[in-house]
């Protein structure tokens, strides 16, 4: 018995390419059949792939712009500056997001006042009082 792919070969993306340019109509778990996958499995492949291309195309991004030597910046015109912020903060919510697994994600912390401990004094419950007397 084979063993299903644990990620989208180049084989199985190129068998894909001439199934869909063959028929470009073809519903998508005809493709699954076609190649021998299920189609939960073609599916959540495609996904992981697209996922590993941004989070690939995120950290490519943040390297450029940290490469960038602050005597350039004023060759930069406003606009391209917006852009490249914009960029960056779209290429941070990737890495967030899809990198936790690799260190990117950010980590918050609650803390009482001068960084002690949460303290709750008094919680009070104060039921609701019915308008209409109760027989």
């Amino acid at each position: 018995m084979e063993t299903e792919p644990t990620y989208l070969t180049p084989e199985i993306q190129e068998k894909m390419d001439k199934i869909i340019t063959e028929n470009p109509k073809i519903h998508k778990t005809e493709i699954a059949k076609q190649l021998g996958i299920d189609p939960i499995l073609l599916k959540d492949l495609c996904i992981k792939d697209r996922q590993e291309d941004l989070f690939k195309q995120a950290e490519e991004f943040l390297q450029s712009i940290s490469k960038i030597n602050i005597k350039e910046v004023g060759s930069y015109t406003k606009s391209q500056i917006q852009i490249m912020k914009i960029k960056q903060t779209q290429a941070m919510f990737i890495l967030e997001t899809l990198g936790k697994d690799f260190g990117y994600s950010k980590r918050n912390e609650l803390t009482g006042k001068d960084g002690n401990e949460i303290r709750i004094a008094s919680i009070s419950f104060n039921p609701p009082i019915p308008n209409k007397k109760i027989d």
